[in-house]
């Protein structure tokens, strides 16, 4: 053999020991490379689920923290009924929660959304398992966590049961709420994220029971939620390990759900006892290390070998040439840069110091929106960072993995070449290379979605959807915040409730989407008007509240208050038309009304009420400041007092009386007092002349209108005439300390009238309602056999909060509410509302303001007790009283209009409703058979846009039949989707009848 050929041999042996040597290293290598990366991919992952967990459970803390505060208020264990409602509202605002429960010290299930009402609730004491729990979960504060349940999915999802336990200022517990939480939403969250096939996911508590695990174990769950997951298991061990370590990963069988081998890795969750763990086999792990590692690579040996080969024996025939080298190295090169695009992150390799990118592969360009390699290569990576920050941050850890060989960042924002921002994971590595320049390789893996989800769920829970103020709950964080600076500043916080005038009939005239965008622009100049330490939050409706902070004195309000004014003063943009609005505020200052948080915004809401009340509205007439005398003192002048107790004197105030109808007999059951004041030639009625009379004046009238009323139902009585008397009493009346004994010495004078005959309405203004004063005369009358009943009811923001605590035997339906109905029947929707509110409170229902035949036929279907108004009659004399008394008989109305029908249709969508909230069944009803439908074809020529009426009025009752049909075999999730598209088309259905029946009445008033 020549000696040439002799080399070339021992450098061909040469170099294949060498590269099976080099192979068995990189095996090595990369395998170790591969764990690291997978390690940190794992505990990337169970971060995200640990992260989500916890904003999960810190968002329900904090609603049955809430929830706790309001049952508190609500007195709820002496309230069931009042709780339950509270609880239902609760469960229906996240649909997260299976049920909710309050539950008393002793054990005794107060409430319960989960058991039909009037069944009986169960009592932990009689079951001693329970009731040795119950006691521990009496000692703690803050949410506590259970243990799983035997059986926890319903409909594929785990339950995890929460609850808190509710303390009096003196450390005695309460009561507690609890409530089973369905995990739903992180099977959402999962589906989202590229996990490897045969990932398990799950959450175990610190007593190594299994809270949750995805995807759902097949056998025996019952028994391995029964009891701990084995000492044995490999995570187990790796948790009692290190039991304070935030992070860990884990390899071994488990002993969870297939026991199998397994790596993984876990993060423990801050403030709860559970601990997140995400998990592969070790098959997955091997067959993904081995197509990621080593079968590109084993391919590139076996070409190179090949290729080593033919080389080796072209050189040994002199077949080898220079172009044959370069075509081989072309070709190696296109393999490596192959197998560097394969991978899912992006990859960058970077000259350091001077941070020039030298290479980058193709998911680096799709990350960054470019188009070629060329808008990277030989750029300074200080042109990618958001800012300097940023860069500082990244070349510190880049200085690091020089000398620990690697460093690892989360959530860093990179700037993209079109401007758009993302978060990135940045994993940095030295790179050891003998041309003697420093490199560093980043990994790069896009997690701005992730980055958005915990921003997006952060904000939606303290910012109102519509104008991105904040909303109630972060009004009530910061209202305690600006009342402890006020008082160690020692300086004024004035607190505004503003609401605005003529809000409705812009929605009504150009539609909801003007409307928003008109609260959307309010909102805007709000914020714009303030100060930069205010705060302007929006309640809900067109209602904002503003907190001005820092105010030293009266000028500095002024001043703020002068530039709200200006910004609401000019005109809006309303779909191309100017439209200038006004607004009513009320203003409070604390320390001078040194009250709690809550009752500061109730004055300030009561102030802004009166300040609607006022007929000027000037740059001063627009605000009202609150006062304790505020709705006992208006704006009568002194004159006007004097001539009424003149004419009270002389006989010019007399008494109409307007009858009222029992439902159930149709015939006059009773009579209400009205007063009426001759003066100047004119009958006056009592809203003219009643807000500008003081105490002494108000006094005077209530005696009057009780002796007089008193006196007369005795003769009507002597007639044979079995009637009650119904009288008006004023607040200023009722907070007088010897109200209760008057009205006992004139019903004394008058022996012939039982107490009971005698029914006092008292109009609730402000708060006196709330003091003893008052509400010791209510309960003396009420005890002597006097009836007591709520005047107004639903035209106040108080009286539906307080209408349960108060000492009351009836409510008479504000007349509001019923005299627009022929007009808009889709307002039919309240009075429903208001009725069920007596109806659980066991009390009668008066409806005023019954003005047409249309409102008889209608409140003949409707569950109330009696009728007033026009309809029937309007206030008579007394004179002419009897003879009405003995010939009246109420008629069936008019029952061809759409309220009847309408309120027929309604009584099935809500049986509907019930149907997908509590899988309760009910009786679909056909849509021919709908009386609604039945209206619409007989008036079809008289409505416009009747087609599209009768095509939502279809698509409701499709929905309902669809629900029915989900009920029976569907899941939770379709019936709350049907649910909700049935509320948006029966909103829409609703609206436009009643825009429709509008409009066909003003063109019949038009004909006439």
């Amino acid at each position: 053999m020549p000696p040439y050929r002799q080399t070339i041999f021992l450098v061909f042996y040469g170099t294949f020991v060498g590269v099976l040597v080099f192979s068995g290293w990189y095996a090595w290598f990369s395998w170790h490379r591969y764990e690291q990366d997978s390690e940190y991919r794992l505990t990337l992952e169970s971060d995200m689920v640990a992260a989500v967990t916890q904003k999960l459970l810190d968002g329900h803390a904090s609603g049955l923290q809430f929830l706790g505060v309001q049952l508190q208020r609500a007195d709820a264990l002496q309230h069931p009924r009042r709780a339950r409602t509270l609880l239902l509202d609760y469960q229906k605002a996240s649909s997260e929660t299976a049920s909710a429960n309050l539950i008393a010290p002793n054990g005794q299930v107060i409430a319960s959304t989960a058991i039909p009402a009037g069944k009986p609730l169960p009592d932990f004491r009689n079951n001693p398992a329970i009731w040795q729990g119950f006691q521990k979960v009496l000692q703690t504060h803050g949410m506590r966590v259970y243990h799983p349940l035997r059986g926890p999915l319903v409909g594929n999802h785990w339950v995890i049961r929460l609850s808190r336990t509710v303390f009096s200022q003196a450390g005695q517990p309460l009561f507690v709420v609890a409530t089973p939480l369905r995990f739903r939403g992180i099977g959402g969250f999962l589906s989202h994220l590229p996990l490897r096939t045969g990932t398990a996911v799950g959450l175990i508590r610190s007593d190594f029971y299994i809270e949750g695990r995805w995807p759902v174990p097949q056998n025996n769950l019952s028994k391995m939620l029964a009891h701990p997951v084995s000492a044995e298991g490999a995570l187990r061990q790796a948790l009692q390990r290190d039991p304070h370590a935030r992070h860990g990963t884990y390899a071994g069988t488990v002993a969870v759900g297939d026991h199998t081998y397994r790596f993984g890795a876990f993060t423990r969750l801050s403030h709860y006892p559970l601990t997140a763990f995400v998990s592969v086999p070790r098959d997955q792990w091997l067959a993904a290390w081995w197509r990621r590692h080593i079968q590109f690579p084993l391919i590139f040996l076996i070409i190179a070998l090949g290729f080593s080969l033919a080389a080796y024996r072209r050189i040994l025939g002199d077949d080898l040439n220079r172009q044959n080298i370069l075509r081989r190295e072309r070709e190696t090169n296109i393999f490596n840069e192959a197998l560097l695009n394969t991978q899912s992150s992006g990859v960058t390799v970077t000259r350091f110091p001077e941070g020039i990118l030298e290479r980058v592969n193709a998911r680096m360009l799709e990350m960054f929106g470019a188009s070629s390699q060329e808008e990277f290569l030989g750029h300074p990576i200080r042109e990618f960072y958001l800012n300097e920050e940023t860069y500082d941050q990244v070349t510190v850890a880049k200085q690091k993995s020089l000398s620990e060989g690697h460093v690892a960042l989360r959530d860093m924002p990179y700037r993209r070449l079109d401007g758009e921002i993302i978060y990135i994971d940045i994993s940095i590595q030295r790179m050891d290379d003998t041309d003697g320049v420093q490199r560093v390789l980043g990994t790069l893996v896009d997690v701005t979605e992730r980055h958005r989800l915990v921003d997006e769920l952060a904000r939606q829970s303290f910012s109102d959807m519509l104008t991105g103020l904040p909303n109630r709950r972060a009004l009530d964080a910061e209202i305690i915040k600006a009342l402890a600076r006020s008082a160690r500043q020692e300086q004024l916080l004035a607190v505004g409730f503003l609401d605005l005038d003529v809000f409705k009939p812009i929605n009504d005239t150009y539609g909801h989407d003007a409307g928003d965008d008109l609260l959307k622009e309010m909102a805007r100049r709000l914020q714009d008007a303030v100060r930069r330490l205010d705060t302007v939050a929006r309640m809900g409706g067109d209602e904002f509240v503003l907190l001005l902070e820092g105010l030293r004195s009266m000028d500095e309000v002024d001043q703020v208050l002068a530039r709200i004014h200006a910004a609401i003063a000019q005109p809006f943009n309303v779909k191309g038309k100017m439209v200038s609005i006004q607004a009513s505020l009320g203003l409070t200052l604390y320390p001078f009304d040194e009250v709690d948080a809550d009752l500061l915004l109730r004055h300030a809401d009561q102030a802004m009420y009166a300040a609607k009340k006022r007929a000027s509205r000037t740059q001063e007439g627009w605000v009202q400041l609150y006062h304790p005398d505020l709705g006992t003192i208006t704006m009568g002048d002194e004159t006007l007092r004097r001539d009424f107790l003149r004419a009270l004197a002389s006989g010019a105030v007399t008494l109409r009386y307007q009858p009222l109808v029992a439902l159930a007999t149709g015939r006059v059951a009773g009579l209400e007092a009205l007063t009426r004041w001759n003066r100047e030639g004119q009958e006056v009625s009592p809203d003219r002349f009643l807000p500008s009379l003081g105490v002494r004046e108000c006094q005077a009238l209530g005696r009057f209108v009780l002796q007089t009323g008193l006196r007369q139902l005795a003769q009507w009585r002597d007639m044979g005439l079995d009637l009650f008397l119904s009288v008006n009493v004023t607040p200023e009346e009722l907070n007088q300390p010897g109200f209760a004994d008057s009205v006992f010495g004139i019903l004394a004078a008058n022996p012939g009238i039982p107490p009971e005959f005698l029914v006092l309405e008292v109009l609730e203004i402000g708060e006196i309602l709330e003091q003893g004063v008052a509400l010791e005369h209510l309960q003396r009358l009420r005890a002597a056999g006097v009836k007591i009943a709520l005047d107004d009811v639903g035209s106040a923001y108080a009286s539906l909060l307080r209408l349960k605590n108060l000492p009351i035997d009836e409510i008479k339906i504000d007349q509001g509410f019923i005299r627009e109905l022929s007009n808009k029947p889709q307002d039919l929707i309240f009075v429903e509302s208001l009725v069920n509110l007596g109806l659980a409170m066991g009390v009668l229902i008066t409806v005023e303001g019954v003005e047409t035949e249309a409102h008889i036929a209608l409140l003949r279907e409707i569950d109330v007790d009696y009728l007033q108004g026009y309809a029937i009659a309007r206030p008579l004399p007394a004179e002419a009283v009897a003879d009405f008394v003995r010939t009246f008989v109420l008629g069936t109305g008019d029952t061809n209009t759409p309220l009847l029908a309408l309120y027929q249709h309604m009584g099935w969508v809500h049986a509907a409703e019930e149907s997908a909230m509590n899988h309760q069944g009910y009786e679909h009803a056909e849509l021919a058979a709908c009386p609604i439908t039945t209206w619409l074809h007989a008036h079809a020529s008289e409505l416009s846009e009747v087609e599209t009426l009768l095509a939502e009025h279809e698509t409701v009752h499709a929905l309902s039949l669809e629900i029915l049909q989900v009920r029976q075999g569907g899941t939770r999730e379709d019936l709350h989707r049907l649910l909700n598209q049935l509320h948006a088309h029966n909103h829409l259905f609703q609206e436009g009848l009643g825009q429709a029946v509008k409009t066909m009445r003003e063109n019949a008033e038009a004909n006439q």
